[in-house]
């Protein structure tokens, strides 16, 4: 991914009279430096003898003062005189969500506005035959699957007096493309689950609607060991012809909601006897197995009752295909303010959904 910002990225250890003096430089705070009928040339003894008053009322303390309500609103108590209001800098986002499928995928380099494959569907059989046999020829079939690319975007805008009023405080230019930024990639760790174009042409089909073999439907009924197994045995045979494996690959990753992650780990204790096995997958994610198979839980995926999913992958059958990666771009202006827009072009490819498995509609 490429780095996004505006200006100095350093702009957090620059003192707050930095940004006062870039437009004022040495003038003291409230001095009238232009204009004004009582201005009396550049004299100011008159100004400095009133400073030099003594003040007789105590202002070291304040009784009943408030600090409650947005921007101080509180009707009751006295707001605090002399002192003034520091903001932390720190900007705390209670929105922001994990998004370990876009971190976890492979993301691989495209040309073109298409992804074409071709997967064969059927394998010409090899047979015995008896001495001097005719020789038929057996043909695989094959099928070509297209994936076209979609694009998505996250568009924000500063008005002048903003990034001005901001100075000293936060660089308001390099803090929108961040948050944009995370904003695009939540979109399309949602989309990696949820999408489907069929419903939403503009987005590209994620996984629940990729994986259409393999699917048990519970219809409200509780997630059990068992159905968790034949699952993961379905995505390992790909599917059953007369009772034999037909494909298949070899699942590496569960991802389900944060509910049902719960109930498995509460099935495997009581199985087990003791703490379920855990695995720390990459940046940190630490997770607890089944079967050898890591699970995880993603917030994009609901925990309404009788509605939860649970997905088995193959990842080496999934991919990001990426035209191009995540980038910032500033659009034209057109008043004061400056526009820009964080944008990704490609599409989620599932090269065999019959390598994977899916439960649906889990109490």
């Amino acid at each position: 991914m490429n780095k996004v910002g505006f200006g100095d990225s350093t702009l957090d250890s620059y003192a707050v009279e930095a940004a006062y003096k870039s437009s004022f430089g040495d003038l003291t705070p409230g001095t009238t430096y232009a204009g004004g009928i009582h201005q009396k040339g550049y004299g100011r003894r008159e100004e400095m003898a009133k400073a030099m008053s003594v003040v007789t009322k105590d202002l070291t303390t304040t009784t009943n003062e408030y600090a409650s309500g947005v921007n101080y609103s509180a009707v009751a108590g006295n707001l605090p005189v002399l002192i003034p209001i520091f903001v932390d800098k720190a900007i705390i986002d209670i929105t922001r969500r994990e998004t370990p499928l876009y971190e976890l995928l492979a993301k691989k380099a495209i040309r073109g506005k298409f992804v074409d494959f071709n997967q064969m569907t059927a394998r010409g059989a090899a047979t015995w035959r008896v001495e001097g046999a005719a020789l038929p020829v057996a043909d695989d079939t094959y099928a070509r699957v297209i994936v076209p690319v979609k694009y998505a975007y996250a568009v924000a805008k500063v008005t002048g007096p903003a990034i001005q009023g901001m100075k000293g405080y936060i660089d308001i230019l390099r803090e929108q493309a961040m948050t944009h930024t995370q904003s695009l990639v939540q979109l399309l760790e949602d989309t990696i689950i949820n999408g489907n174009a069929a419903l939403v042409p503009q987005q590209f089909t994620g996984l629940i609607a990729s994986i259409v073999t393999n699917v048990t439907a519970l219809a409200g009924a509780a997630i059990t060991i068992p159905i968790l197994r034949t699952s993961i045995r379905q995505a390992r045979a790909g599917s059953f012809v007369g009772g034999f494996a037909l494909g298949g690959g070899n699942p590496n990753l569960i991802v389900t909601d944060l509910q049902t992650l719960d109930n498995i780990k509460a099935l495997l204790q009581a199985w087990l006897r003791y703490p379920a096995p855990t695995a720390s997958l990459a940046w940190g994610i630490q997770t607890v197995e089944f079967e050898g198979i890591p699970i995880i839980a993603s917030k994009f995926m609901t925990t309404a009752a009788n509605i939860k999913d649970l997905l088995i992958l193959d990842t080496s059958k999934i991919y990001l295909a990426v035209l191009q990666d995540i980038v910032m771009e500033q659009l034209a202006r057109t008043d004061d303010g400056t526009k820009f827009m964080i944008k990704w072009y490609g599409t989620l490819v599932v090269t065999h959904e019959q390598a994977c498995a899916a439960i649906n509609t889990i109490a």
